[in-house]
């Protein structure tokens, strides 16, 4: 299977239809399609893999006068580039498959191509009522399915134990193997949405000046395929390009992989050492935030995903642009011009140590002046009063049981319960957020924005704290007062707003 001509890359099709096409047709036919069909980490790969290609077929974008010709001049480069190098591409190459050392030896059994898929319960990973991957038969993956899974793998690929190989002499390690590149501390990757498939790709294409400052002190680089590392010594200059160089981490090499045609199993260990943000500069794709910690100096740190906190309640770390390269939003926020509203994806990995936990993946309209820091400050205060409103609620429910003398503790799912609903007014919080300037009608509606969140709190509140007997309407009641800073006769007065 090559994956330059073979179909492999899930796609949405006009008519809304799932299909797979060819890395060259998302280059040559890339406008035909609305968008990716993936899991949020197969997106972020991909992403990787189209953003490397452009770069290298157009030897660019060095500024934003050639970015703005890339659509055209990628569908013209893009088939002899891919031509030139489709043997890196041949899944089962006998020399140079894709991603894969063909010289990896076994010192210890084989795996199952399946260890690579993050949902399927194996290893560390647990999935539920999935039969298929808890039988004795390997699971059979199709080669259009295996090419995604290796790709995405040797981009997420989780630190901790793994299987024990030898190239040329040298033997990987069992335990204390690094994470790949765009897992470290479960930080989110950022893209600009277009109309298709192709437009996303330009929008999130870097031009060499905004590189050369992101990447100051580093080189840029050359693909892996067109230094391919050819023995396992680390200082290499191969193993240096893939592994510290802008380039050559796009598509990584975290792991040493050999997949052993028609048998569904693979040789694997730990691959090039990918040195970590602060150390190197964070992903271009990722977001930054400084936060005080006590009296110490601002610490930077990346941006997590965690499945206990929606991806839009950070919307207002994440779409900031500032001078320091290193800090704020993605890179993608400075191809943005004027005031114009966009669409951003945000696409979520979580882990704990060494384990997968989840994966979201969340498309948001951002209007324009959101950029600006009034239109952030109106976003995060309205977060803010929903977060305060959120403590109140699970103070509430907790004195609601302790009340009652019940070992219950409901504020969890309270909470849970408040942001989903809440979730569904959200679009609110963009309106203010991208409100002209007019104080008056700003406060109109941070009010209605503030009475949301009241109600949105009681409700959860009554669906976690029945008042059915006269003890638990006495403990419903002292909650209630907790939860409003009122007595409970004021209990149907919902329009009131709290500050």
């Amino acid at each position: 299977m090559n994956l330059v001509s073979d179909p492999w890359i899930p796609v949405t099709a006009a008519d809304g239809l799932p299909t797979i096409i060819s890395l060259l047709n998302v280059f040559t036919k890339g406008a035909l399609y609305p968008d990716l069909s993936v899991k949020p980490y197969e997106r972020v790969a991909l992403m990787r893999l189209f953003t490397c290609i452009a770069h290298a077929a157009l030897d660019g974008p060095n500024n934003f006068e050639e970015w703005e010709n890339s659509v055209k001049l990628l569908a013209e480069k893009v088939p002899s580039y891919l031509s030139k190098w489709k043997d890196y591409f041949e899944l089962y190459h006998p020399s140079t498959p894709f991603l894969q050392i063909a010289g990896l030896n076994p010192k210890s059994p084989r795996n199952p191509v399946s260890k690579m898929d993050f949902d399927i319960a194996n290893g560390n990973s647990t999935t539920f009522f999935d039969n298929e991957s808890i039988s004795d038969d390997v699971r059979k993956i199709p080669d259009d399915e295996l090419a995604l899974l290796l790709l995405t793998y040797q981009c997420y690929s989780l630190g901790g134990g793994l299987g024990v190989t030898e190239w040329n002499g040298t033997a990987t390690k069992q335990v204390g193997n690094m994470d790949a590149p765009c897992s470290d501390d479960s930080m989110i990757h950022c893209f600009i949405g277009g109309g298709n498939l192709l437009d996303t790709i330009v929008l999130n294409l870097p031009v060499r000046d905004d590189l050369n400052k992101h990447y100051s002190g580093f080189d840029y680089g050359k693909p892996v395929w067109e230094m391919y590392p050819t023995s396992p010594d680390p200082d290499s200059p191969e193993a240096e390009n893939a592994s510290r160089t802008y380039m050559g981490r796009l598509v990584s090499l975290s792991r040493w992989i050999k997949l052993i045609p028609g048998e569904y199993e693979m040789l694997f260990g730990e691959g090039f050492k990918y040195p970590k943000f602060p150390d190197f500069p964070r992903e271009i794709t990722s977001s930054v935030r400084r936060v005080k910690q006590g009296k110490k100096e601002e610490k930077s740190f990346l941006m997590p995903y965690s499945p206990e906190k929606a991806l839009w309640r950070d919307l207002q770390s994440v779409i900031i642009v500032k001078d320091d390269y290193q800090e704020g939003g993605p890179l993608c926020l400075r191809r943005l011009r004027g005031d114009k509203d966009f669409d951003l994806i945000i696409d979520g990995f979580a882990r704990y140590q060494q384990k997968f936990l989840d994966a979201s993946e969340g498309i948001y309209h951002i209007p324009g002046r959101m950029l600006t820091d009034r239109g952030r400050e109106y976003y995060e205060k309205g977060i803010d009063f929903a977060e305060k409103r959120d403590w109140r609620l699970k103070g509430a429910v907790k004195q609601y049981y302790k009340i009652l003398n019940v070992q219950a503790d409901l504020s969890g799912k309270a909470s849970g319960i408040f942001w989903t609903l809440l979730e569904s007014q959200k679009d609110l919080l963009f309106t203010i957020a991208g409100s002209t300037g007019n104080r008056t009608v700003v406060e109109g509606l941070e009010k209605e924005w503030h009475d949301i969140v009241f109600k949105t709190a009681i409700n959860a509140y009554q669906m976690c704290c029945e008042n059915h007997s006269a003890r638990a309407l006495q403990a419903f009641a002292i909650g209630w007062r907790v939860l409003t800073g009122f007595e409970i006769k004021d209990k149907e007065d919902h329009n009131v707003s709290i500050d």
